[in-house]
């Protein structure tokens, strides 16, 4: 069930929704209708409200990148001593594949391209940031 629709600047349409029971969904139309305003309007305050509290769309980008880059951390950690994981060039290419499978993630996940690739851009900058600080595992 497909609760409102959100218009974005780039993309025509986009659909939000959740599956909800019966009971829950006639509930909340009751509410509504009681608060003399819409379940649209409810959710979007909600939606709203929820990302008040959370970090700024840019702020997200150096966020979700150290996030990233900790869990390459622990690859390179379980895999220490491993073959193809000893030599510098060897990670380099480890490292490419593993950008190629976070880059499919964002992808199933539906990230859109532009945003995808600014959040690669992010990961690969801290990465070099780090390999030239010495500040790495």
């Amino acid at each position: 069930m497909t609760l409102f629709k959100v218009s974005d600047r780039e993309e025509t349409i986009t659909y939000l929704g959740v599956n909800i029971n019966r009971e829950m969904h006639n509930h909340f139309r009751l509410a509504a209708i009681n608060d003399k305003t819409t379940m649209t309007r409810i959710v979007r305050k909600k939606i709203n409200a929820y990302l008040k509290k959370q970090p700024t769309f840019n702020e997200l980008f150096p966020l979700l990148a150290n996030t990233v880059l900790e869990e390459w951390d622990k690859l390179c950690i379980s895999n220490t001593n491993k073959r193809g994981w000893k030599s510098g060039k060897q990670l380099s290419r480890k490292f490419d594949v593993f950008i190629e499978t976070v880059k499919n993630k964002l992808k199933r996940k539906r990230i859109p391209k532009h945003i995808s690739e600014r959040l690669i851009q992010t990961i690969e900058q801290q990465e070099i940031n780090r390999l030239e600080d010495g500040d790495i595992l």
